[in-house]
């Protein structure tokens, strides 16, 4: 492995990173690997470190609580039990009361059976007979003075038990509470020492677990920076020569090199670019050799021309091929365009008189159409007057027809009145002969009354007489309302006919007021026509003066274009073609 390390000026003042050369020449995965194994390790053996010591200390807990606190706890209960037991034979010994002593002394049997199996417990859990043995004996003493009170009580000498319990049996309470006590003390001693371990243990398991902790972050911390600086110093230099690359700079220098993935990735882009350079400057080459009009260069470096970089090739082949091709057309073309032009300028001076000619027979053939519509325009006028006058008849017309019917039924409500005043007319016979016949009885009454009704038959008379008018009235009456009844019938047949040969008027002056308004509007639309024709006319006319001037302006181009072929075919000439 060989590197050149080439330091910043920010890091120049730095202190160097000591850097384990082994990494250099394993893969990125493997120095991923070792630096992960050995961290790993370091955190299992910190991880061991504080089981083990977890382990201690659980187990000295453990013996703590068991053995020591146990026997503290063990020594105060029996302490307390011999109270008990000592105030129960005092309370027997004392008391005059047959069932209170009785009940005193089973609480003493009670609390000496519990006193005697915790010190059993005592015994076996405290490991010194030095202390043990004492309170073996002392409690040996007091179970026998206890039951020697106890024979006392049951015999009713309640003052040798109380003799007794001032004596030997408070000295044999005493040497077991002193017993005990001295237990209580080693116990004390005991526990303060496994507490005094605990905690010594306790701190070394701290100290070796924070320094496990701490030296795999160190050496964690190490090996980043080591891996960091043996894979990300390359990249960087990778990085700045593609950013160079970026910039269109080729001449990339790229130092690193090593066994790893990424001194393989820096010697391909030392490669590349070499090549890259070596391609373009071919490529430049042959560019600018076109580009001073020589279509026959080729590449001096086919080789170089693969993957991607073949299209280049290819396409600036296919570029010489078809801009000699282009310019041998042109040339080519300007031939063509030379003799083309000539004739072109000949047809454009043909066509400019022609041109003239037309414009003359243009502007004859306006002052004609120009004529015609002005005397179309007139008709127009006289056949939309016609077509207005007809409008106005057809209204009159219209208006007569109306009055023709309002007479049709006047004639009719007149026929209805006839008839109502002929059906009166008939009442009033009615009556007539009523009162005719009323006078009848009138004068057969009067004759009948004498004298007496001369005046009655007189009135009879006159009234029978006026009777025979009103009937004779009634029927010539009649007779005239029949005649007019007759003669509005007759009336009414010639206004019917009248009415519908008005209509029928009507009718026809409506077609012709159609057509008279159809042929006002053809006519103004032949007007309007003729007019379009004459704009159409001025138009060609307007065209032909163009055209006119374009064939003239053609003849003048086709000679330029003559000069221009020619110019083109020296300047084609220049170029050399394949």
């Amino acid at each position: 492995m060989k590197r050149k390390d080439k330091t910043p000026k920010t890091q120049k003042n730095k202190k160097p990173l000591k850097i384990d050369k082994k990494l250099f020449s394993l893969p990125v995965r493997d120095k991923l690997k070792k630096a992960f194994n050995k961290v790993s390790i370091a955190f299992t053996v910190s991880l061991v470190i504080s089981a083990i010591g977890a382990c201690c200390l659980a187990f000295l807990f453990n013996d703590f609580y068991t053995v020591q606190h146990e026997n503290s706890y063990l020594q105060m209960e029996i302490r307390k039990n011999l109270q008990m037991v000592d105030k129960n034979v005092l309370w027997a010994s004392t008391s005059s009361s047959a069932i209170e002593t009785s009940q005193k002394l089973t609480n003493v049997v009670n609390y000496s059976d519990i006193l005697t199996r915790q010190v059993s417990k005592l015994i076996n859990n405290f490991d010194e007979p030095e202390l043990t043995g004492p309170l073996s004996t002392a409690m040996m003493n007091f179970i026998d003075q206890r039951s020697q009170i106890q024979k006392y009580i049951n015999a009713d000498d309640k003052e040798a038990a109380f003799a007794l319990y001032e004596a030997e049996y408070s000295d044999a309470v005493t040497d077991m509470e002193n017993a005990l006590i001295a237990i209580g003390d080693r116990t004390d001693e005991l526990a303060s020492a496994e507490y005094f371990i605990t905690s010594i243990i306790a701190l070394i398991v701290l100290i070796l677990t924070i320094t496990g902790i701490v030296s795999s972050i160190l050496l964690s911390g190490n090996l980043t920076k080591q891996i960091t600086h043996v894979i990300c110093e390359p990249l960087k230099e990778l990085e700045a020569a593609a950013t160079k690359l970026k910039d269109g700079e080729l001449d990339i220098e790229i130092v690193y090199e090593s066994s790893d993935e990424l001194g393989h990735l820096a010697k391909n882009f030392r490669a590349a670019c070499a090549q890259m350079k070596d391609v373009i400057q071919d490529a430049g080459y042959v560019l600018s050799t076109m580009a001073n009009k020589d279509f026959t260069v080729q590449t001096k470096a086919e080789a170089l021309y693969v993957g991607n970089f073949r299209a280049l090739l290819e396409n600036m082949i296919i570029l010489s091929e078809q801009m000699s091709a282009t310019l041998g057309q042109i040339k080519d073309a300007s031939e063509q365009v030379s003799v083309g032009s000539s004739q072109l300028a000949n047809s454009a001076q043909s066509l400019a008189e022609g041109a003239t000619d037309q414009a003359g027979a243009v502007q004859e053939l306006t002052a004609t159409v120009t004529s015609v519509s002005e005397i179309a325009a007139k008709t127009s006028e006289m056949a939309t007057m016609s077509a207005a006058n007809m409008a106005d008849a057809a209204k009159d017309g219209e208006a007569s027809r109306q009055e023709m019917v309002n007479l049709t039924h006047a004639m009719e409500s007149i026929m209805n009145t006839s008839h109502e005043i002929e059906n009166i007319i008939s009442m009033i016979e009615d009556i007539a002969e009523q009162t005719n016949l009323l006078s009848l009885n009138a004068s057969i009454e009067a004759a009948r009354a004498g004298e007496a009704g001369r005046g009655f038959a007189v009135v009879a008379d006159q009234i029978g007489k006026l009777a025979a008018d009103s009937g004779k009235s009634a029927v010539m009456t009649k007779d005239l309302i029949n005649k007019s009844l007759e003669e509005i019938n007759h009336g009414n047949e010639i206004v019917q006919n009248a009415s519908e040969m008005m209509e029928k008027v009507l009718e026809s002056m409506a077609v012709f007021a159609q057509e008279a308004s159809g042929a006002a509007t053809a006519t103004t639309t032949q007007a309007d026509m003729l007019k379009q024709v004459e704009a159409g006319i001025e138009q060609i006319s307007q065209v032909v003066q163009d055209n006119s001037a374009v064939a003239e302006e053609t003849s003048a181009v086709s000679e330029e274009l003559f000069a221009q072929a020619e110019n083109l075919q020296e300047m084609i000439g220049q170029f050399t073609l394949q």
